[in-house]
């Protein structure tokens, strides 16, 4: 972690860069664990990480903090859009093996 902590270019590009890296990092990583990450603990932990490695000291961490759990949030409960995103946390349903032979 003290390898990331590097000053790098202060343009808005780069947090930008970094509010994008690490949010789809936070998606991605509570996409894989979606039952044992109900409050986004974990994938927000690594996100802070992307975010990190991204922007490196450049720019104030309270950017993520506000950010990304908007993110999530927006994704998850309040408007339940992109659909797509909320019908693939859901198991998809069981199929019936069994065979009917119809005369």
């Amino acid at each position: 972690m003290a390898l990331l902590m590097r000053p790098t270019s202060p343009f808005l590009s780069r947090l930008c860069a970094g509010l994008v890296a690490s949010t789809g990092a936070v998606a991605g990583a509570h996409w894989l664990l979606h039952p044992t990450d109900p409050f986004c603990v974990l994938s927000l932990g690594l996100g802070a990480f992307v975010y990190v490695a991204v922007v490196g000291t450049s720019h104030n961490v309270a950017w993520y903090c506000i950010f990304a759990p908007g993110v999530m949030f927006g994704l998850l409960v309040f408007p339940r859009m992109p659909a797509w995103y909320a019908t693939s946390l859901d198991p998809p349903p069981k199929a019936d093996h069994r065979r009917r032979y119809v005369r």
